[in-house]
């Protein structure tokens, strides 16, 4: 939501929609997304566009890695995400077991005490 929060003229109750439709799964591809989800005109709007920058990512598209489930996988699924060693692996299954299911990444990564490098690389294979 923060980064919501840095447009110009955007209220929080604005912000937490916008945060809201995208946790959904809503992609805003055009200034006409925001403005139509705000319900307001494009030109109230129009000064955001040189700070904003609208890609598409197909969710389903072959490029995107298929990601894991982290509180259901074993340990040969957990094998299969790059960057992540047998050993981590076994200890995500044990940390799972005893600490029970992980929140997030920042509860895995606290939970694990990984770096943050290591999480940003696996960042685009777990699923909470």
């Amino acid at each position: 939501m923060d980064e919501w929060l840095r447009l110009p003229g955007l209220s929080i109750h604005q912000a937490r929609q916008l945060k809201e439709l995208s946790t959904m799964g809503v992609q805003f591809l055009a200034l006409e997304d925001l403005a139509a989800a705000l319900n307001v005109p494009v030109q109230q709007i129009k000064p955001w566009e040189p700070i904003l920058s609208f890609t598409y990512a197909d969710p389903d598209s072959l490029l995107a890695p298929p990601k894991i489930p982290v509180n259901q996988a074993d340990l040969n699924q957990l094998l299969t995400v790059p960057h992540l060693s047998p050993a981590i692996a076994t200890a995500l299954l044990q940390e799972r077991e005893i600490g029970g299911d992980y929140r997030n990444l920042g509860d895995l990564q606290k939970r694990l005490g990984l770096p943050v490098a290591l999480i940003t690389q696996l960042l685009h294979y777990l699923q909470f």
